[in-house]
């Protein structure tokens, strides 16, 4: 018997080259199906799990305010309050307490266009002077206690006795007496400066501040011109009755850093940030009038 037969089969059979179409699949296949059995049971390995890094802890003393408290909070709230965390140690803790004085805020506020507004005062709230100790979590430049940033301006939550406070930090603060003097004041605008006059401030949670506080007018007179002579040959200073020059005494309430004195603005509002010294110009600002580009003349710190 032949192995090929005239019609190309071998042993009269099978085709040669249907025969070499089903190795060819087969060398093709076995190694797609060989790997993908193994990729396909193979077990999967366990994932590395990097370990968390260690939290840093620091204990820090912080100077701030219990803002919108009521009567009977300033009975809750004494000398060694605590805060404890979820592991029963000690997060935060009151060290010190100061002043009592009245909260301002407001209850809403709505603007209805054309000058119109409606606001409404909250009555009866407080705001108590504090120290508290936090246990300040350190990541990198910062610090947080409970997840929330410390920070001068930005209210931390505080909880003892079952109920929850606004504590807010408060930067380092100073009061200044300082004289400025204006000059080429209108005529007309000068006839509003009262002594008592204030710079009020809002922050961010809607409260007022006072940051100056206009305590004495030290000299008043018209503002006066060089000019030139009737003869042409010699200059004269002419009083300009429209206008005034005066020297005033503020009584301002300042932030002190590594830069200076600086006045006492909010985080909102804070449209100048030159430090409080002798030739700096300052601005005061109140609801009727503002004061621009004032020259300081004087200062002395309040003890």
């Amino acid at each position: 018997m032949k192995i090929i037969d005239e019609r190309g089969r071998i042993f009269g059979k099978i085709n040669i080259i249907d025969l070499f179409v089903i190795l060819f699949l087969l060398l093709v296949i076995s190694p797609v199906a060989y790997y993908s059995y193994n990729a396909l049971s193979k077990k999967p390995e366990p994932k590395k799990v990097m370990p968390e890094a260690a939290k840093v802890f620091q204990e820090i003393e912080v100077d701030g305010k219990f803002i919108g408290i009521t009567a009977g909070d300033l009975e809750l709230i004494s000398v060694g309050s605590q805060q404890l965390d979820k592991r029963g140690d000690v997060a935060a803790e009151v060290l010190a307490l100061g002043k009592v004085s009245d909260y301002k805020t407001y209850e809403y506020k709505f603007e209805l266009g054309g000058g119109q507004r409606i606001i409404k005062e909250a009555i009866g709230l407080k705001q108590l002077d504090a120290r508290l100790k936090l246990k300040a979590e350190v990541e990198g430049h910062k610090l947080h206690y409970n997840g929330q940033r410390i920070k001068v301006g930005l209210p931390l939550r505080f909880k003892t006795n079952g109920k929850v406070y606004d504590f807010l930090p408060m930067p380092l603060e100073e009061k200044i007496r300082m004289q400025v003097k204006y000059t080429l004041l209108l005529a007309e605008l000068c006839d509003f400066i009262k002594v008592g006059d204030v710079h009020e401030e809002m922050t961010q949670e809607l409260n007022k501040i006072v940051n100056a506080r206009l305590i004495n007018v030290v000299f008043s007179e018209p503002s006066k011109l060089l000019r030139n002579s009737y003869d042409g040959k010699d200059y004269i200073l002419q009083e300009q009755p429209q206008y005034r020059d005066m020297i005033l005494e503020f009584e301002v309430l300042c932030e002190r850093n590594n830069y200076g004195l600086f006045p006492r603005y909010s985080l909102e509002n804070n449209t100048e940030n030159k430090p409080l010294k002798l030739g700096n110009t300052y601005t005061f600002s109140t609801d009727l009038y503002a004061l621009y580009n004032g020259k300081i003349i004087d200062i002395e710190i309040i003890e």
